[in-house]
């Protein structure tokens, strides 16, 4: 008879769209994932392999000429916009003109302070002074 207990890691996913790690213990593999799933809260679904990284962020060549100067700009919610690196987001809350809730394409979710707009190159794309609260969703376009 095996007495020897030993840990496994498992991959818990958040409604959310969140991973995490669930460290489950048991005398095989089986036995420690039920364990783990004993710890996991009933809303998160439980993998027993590491789940696939997320899809990867659809870019747009970045912008090699940047204008000095933001032009004037009213931002709303489903708005998609593209930041000067490239990237695609989509505004899914203007809580102020200074302070949006941005979700890129691959599901990255963070509050953009002091959004500015630039016509670079002939081209409309946003910059912000910093940005906080950076998380994946499971919101993806």
């Amino acid at each position: 008879m095996n007495d020897v207990i030993n840990s496994y890691t498992f991959y818990a996913q958040h409604p959310s769209g969140q991973f995490y790690t669930v460290t489950g213990h048991g005398r095989n593999e089986q036995e420690a994932y039920n364990n783990a799933l004993e710890k996991t809260p009933a809303t998160d679904t439980l993998f027993s392999e590491k789940p696939e990284k997320p899809q990867r962020t659809p870019n747009v060549t970045p912008i090699t000429e940047r204008s000095p100067n933001p032009v004037p700009f009213f931002y709303k919610e489903g708005q998609e916009v593209i930041n000067r690196n490239g990237s695609v987001y989509r505004i899914s809350a203007v809580t102020l003109q200074s302070e949006l809730v941005l979700i890129r394409s691959d599901g990255w979710q963070l509050i953009a302070h002091n959004p500015k707009m630039y016509m670079d190159g002939g081209k409309l794309r946003m910059e912000w002074d910093y940005s906080t609260g950076g998380h994946f969703t499971g919101n993806t376009f």
